[in-house]
This record gives C-alpha cells, sequence and structure tokens, in this order.
C-alpha cells in the first residue's frame, strides 16, 4: 500500500472494505480519512486483493 499525497494518486480505498474508487467518486468522498489507502495504479490495488466500484469503474 502506498500512503502518498491524496492528491498525488488515482485510486483510493478503505480499510473497512475490499472496494478502491477514483478519488473523485462519490463513495470515495465517504471514505474515514483515517481508513484511507492510496494506491498509484489499478495493479497496486489488486495486488492488495482489492477490487473496482461497480458504480466509478475504476
Amino acid at each position: 500500500m502506498t500512503l502518498n499525497i491524496a492528491t498525488a494518486t488515482t485510486y483510493i480505498g478503505s480499510s473497512q472494505s475490499n472496494k478502491f474508487h477514483y478519488t473523485d467518486c462519490r463513495w470515495a468522498k465517504k471514505i474515514n480519512p483515517d481508513n484511507a489507502i492510496y494506491f498509484s495504479s489499478r495493479e497496486e490495488a489488486f495486488s492488495y486483493g482489492y477490487v473496482p466500484c461497480k458504480v466509478c469503474k475504476p
């Protein structure tokens, strides 16, 4: 997991779920900052077991 600054990343996930989102997704905006995990690529998110959000389809 990459703990990059949010503006420098493409994807965000939550430590409380297995979904990842584009950072501007409506569901991403509901993630508690304490639980936010940032990914620099889809491949990185997949490697940690995350699946794409069905709303924003990253």
